[in-house]
């Protein structure tokens, strides 16, 4: 019998449509008057889509079993985090992108599109519990994220971007549907919540252990590419550094959060049992991931590249948390993700009023003097940095130290150990960025930042945000709470 609950798909329903009426609605414009059109009304429409799907989040909200659509998709309290955190980071997207949009696309109605296609399938990611699902969905996004790298037509390094976004992201999904082919070959099963028994039965067949393996191997490749863990990573700084920057500060946040939801969920439904076991994996590549991210990242001088290698960085610390597998340790990486969402999209907002009408980066040399010219935007640039290299009591700072609680609790107290070590690391080519704001100064004329109500609304919005989960973390906890064991 069909259980066709579809209030448990709600919020990726009205964002689906919602991306459908705004290309409709971007067609009608141009057909009715070409020339008045307001492209700022498609973002603001786009807005208020994604508060309506916010709105049916909070709605469909179960802390409990949960609700399910057949054996497809799993609506409960994971699914809540990771729809929450997409939905935040979309809006701040959104919102910063009302004017910023037109200087590098005339495709106004294609881009909020995109965003809300994209931002529907990451959410997607978070409900699936079946590993078609999962691949649908992966691919919605990444084909729209491939799009939106590459819409600044003028500047070749956007083309650039999408291209190799396209033909390594086409590489990695090859590795995502031999593995799910496999996993299918060795539990005669795609979905994820019947997958636990028969991945116990081919644990004790030799035969069914290297098909199993070799499945879950190159499903970890997928992930890997999609996550910019090491040695899947290269891709992330051209692509970051050449994407026009909303799509950037978009990319950073939403594919993160809908791979780490994916992976969690797959662990937490098909390897109930056997998540100790994958233990020495996640390590290795936690420890890589973080090591790697953080002293590339000291070389940098774009801004974009050395956000690029600190999100890299920032993943590594995030699948540290989620060794031991326990419900700490998801609920520790679920407020981690959402304080990361609003202090790396503060960042880029920063970056986006600085940047000139052809550019898609800024070099860290042209923040000098910004202190004392601009020091209200060199003020939330600082409180995002200082935010994401952990420094107290913002909520970078409680985000890691919800990581090393869970990773103490769950015996692994070693590897919280190298989290903290490559933190002090992070510290200082954040706080190079402060110094160089504030402290050097510049003979040339500072170019006036972008004053739109967009950015400045953004740019409040995530710094109050930051702020707030650093002092009332209690309460952000409790709302990303996952319920179960």
């Amino acid at each position: 019998m069909l259980d066709l609950t579809y209030s448990a798909i709600l919020p990726e329903i009205i964002m689906m449509g919602g991306a459908i009426l705004v290309l409709l609605v971007d067609a009608l414009r141009r057909t009715a008057d070409q020339e008045t059109r307001n492209p700022d009304g498609l973002g603001w429409l786009s807005l208020v889509i994604v508060g309506a799907s916010l709105v049916a989040t909070f709605t469909v909200r179960d802390g409990g079993t949960g609700l399910w659509f057949q054996t497809s998709a799993l609506s409960d309290s994971l699914s809540f985090g990771i729809r929450l955190i997409v939905l935040a980071t979309a809006a701040l997207v959104l919102l910063i992108g009302t004017r910023y949009v037109s200087s590098f696309t005339h495709q106004s109605g294609a881009y909020y599109t995109l965003i809300l296609l994209s931002a529907g399938a990451m959410m997607a990611m978070g409900v699936a519990a079946d590993l078609l699902v999962l691949f649908i969905a992966l691919e919605t996004f990444s084909l729209s994220l491939i799009i939106l790298a590459g819409m600044f037509r003028e500047n070749p390094h956007s083309t650039e971007a999408s291209m190799k976004y396209f033909l390594l992201g086409a590489f990695a999904s090859t590795f995502f549907v031999y593995g799910s082919a496999l996993l299918f070959g060795a539990t005669g099963t795609v979905s994820l919540s019947q997958m636990a028994e028969p991945i116990a039965r081919a644990m004790a067949d030799p035969q069914g252990q290297v098909l199993l393996w070799a499945g879950l191997a190159l499903l970890l490749v997928g992930f890997g590419f999609k996550l910019s863990l090491v040695p899947f990573h290269m891709w992330t700084p051209d692509v970051y550094q050449g994407a026009p920057t909303t799509v950037t500060a978009f990319m950073s946040v939403g594919t993160k959060t809908a791979m780490f939801g994916a992976l969690i969920r797959f662990f937490l439904l098909a390897l109930p049992t056997n998540w100790e076991g994958t233990a020495g994996l996640l390590i290795l590549l936690a420890i890589l991931t973080m090591t790697v991210g953080n002293l590339t990242a000291i070389s940098q001088t774009s801004l974009k590249r050395l956000l690029g290698y600190s999100s890299i960085a920032h993943a590594g610390y995030v699948l540290a948390g989620l060794v031991p597998g326990t419900t700490t340790s998801i609920n520790a990486a679920l407020f981690y993700l959402f304080a990361y969402a609003f202090m790396n999209v503060g960042a880029f907002v920063i970056i986006v009023a600085i940047e000139q009408a052809s550019e898609t980066d800024i070099e860290r040399s042209q923040l000098r003097g910004i202190g004392s010219q601009w020091p209200v935007l060199s003020g939330f640039m600082a409180l995002f940095l200082f935010s994401l290299s952990g420094i107290p009591p913002l909520a970078g700072f409680f985000g890691k130290f919800l990581l090393f609680n869970a990773l103490v609790e769950g015996g692994f107290a070693w590897l919280a150990v190298v989290v903290v070590l490559n933190s002090a690391v992070s510290a200082y080519y954040y706080l190079r960025v402060v110094v160089t704001m504030f402290f050097r100064k510049t003979e040339q004329e500072v170019a006036a930042p972008q004053r739109t109500l967009g950015l400045q609304l953004g740019m409040v919005a995530a710094g109050l945000m930051v702020v707030a989960m650093g002092f009332f973390p209690g309460f952000w906890v409790q709302l990303l709470t996952v319920a179960g064991s």
